[in-house]
């Protein structure tokens, strides 16, 4: 009995933890800006410093430039419509996350979730719960919203309170 109590307190220290670094990091665009940020002065002191490279392919030496001087500045704004336009998945993520808006719009994604963990056999209501979170996270706030409390309450009707306490620790 000891040993199961430590390790629960183990996993809700592990579980509060993780909760507590997850709530001190910005949003993911900040994030994404920061480290925009610091590649560009990460490049003005490697420029600074002198650091050059030779081209594997044509054996060619090039001195690093930085991205704050003018030219590359101009690079940057010059080569952005063509890095965007050149990474082959961004048409497809585009087009599938306006689906996905739509399909969130229209209450399909939430009559999904609904129907999957609340049709779904006793001995399978785990898997549903788990297999509809994973999927709905596609629609990220459908699923945030809806499948934590649906889980909890079938959890809890049927007698699976275990669950339901885990379930509960996940969402702090």
């Amino acid at each position: 009995m000891s040993e199961a109590k430590s390790n629960k307190k183990l996993g809700t220290r592990v579980l509060d933890s993780v909760e507590y670094i997850g709530n001190k990091l910005p949003h993911p665009f900040m994030l994404f800006l920061y480290l925009a940020i610091a590649v560009v002065l990460i490049s003005a002191i490697i420029e600074a410093v002198g650091v050059s490279f030779t081209h594997p392919g044509t054996g060619e030496e090039t001195a690093v430039q930085s991205l704050l001087s003018t030219e590359g500045l101009m690079y940057m704004l010059e080569s952005m419509i063509s890095n965007f336009i050149g990474f082959t998945p961004l048409g497809l993520v585009l087009t599938m996350m306006l689906g996905i808006g739509l399909a969130q719009q229209v209450g399909l994604v939430e009559t999904f979730i609904k129907s999957t963990i609340l049709k779904a056999p006793a001995k399978l209501v785990t898997i549903a719960v788990v297999g509809t979170g994973i999927v709905g996270n596609i629609a990220s706030d459908a699923a945030y919203v809806l499948v934590p409390p649906l889980g909890a309450m079938i959890f809890y009707a049927l007698g699976r309170i275990r669950l339901l306490v885990w379930l509960l620790a996940l969402l702090g």
